[in-house]
């Protein structure tokens, strides 16, 4: 009986743990999917009201080939300091959440662990050369923090300018 016990314990233990990866996968997989789809507005935006303003070329390389963060770093030209709002660290840390998420090591993975380092599973092994070692898998969210990241994506958009004014820097 004992055998029986036993098999049925380790079984619903697999069972359990497949559930919970598949868990962690879709919050991943939705968190990905949320930011995607905010990106794509905002670039569609921009493109829509620069259009009045620069050539396609311009639009093309500064707002659809360009990263989150020189978006970011070009709302400060327009007078709007964005990554001075308190949304801006939730928008980043998912930003960083997906890129690991899709891409697995690299730069956002490193940026992600000394900026955000809740976001790892565990905090990395310094290896006996001093190199430190992150693994993507370790990468893991909660319910709280989709749900903070999606209210970020949703204050940026009320804190965002109705328009854009160029602010030129002065010159001497």
């Amino acid at each position: 009986m004992g055998d029986i016990a036993d098999a049925v314990t380790s079984d619903a233990a697999g069972h359990y743990m497949l559930l919970d990866e598949m868990r962690k996968q879709v919050r991943l997989a939705t968190t990905a999917a949320m930011f995607h789809q905010w990106d794509k507005e905002l670039r569609e935006y921009l493109a829509n009201e620069f259009r009045h303003y620069v050539d396609t070329k311009w639009i093309d390389k500064n707002i659809w080939n360009a990263k989150t963060i020189e978006i970011f770093d070009m709302f400060g030209e327009f007078g709007w300091q964005a990554k001075q709002q308190a949304f801006y660290p939730q928008i980043d840390a998912c930003n960083l959440v997906v890129n690991v998420y899709k891409h697995g090591k690299g730069a956002a993975l490193t940026r992600l662990h000394k900026a955000y380092p809740h976001f790892m599973s565990k905090l990395g092994v310094q290896s006996w050369t001093g190199t430190l070692y992150l693994d993507y898998r370790w990468l893991e969210i909660t319910d709280s923090d989709f749900d903070d990241f999606a209210g970020a994506l949703e204050a940026f958009w009320r804190a965002m300018p109705e328009r854009l004014v160029y602010h030129s820097p002065d010159v001497d």
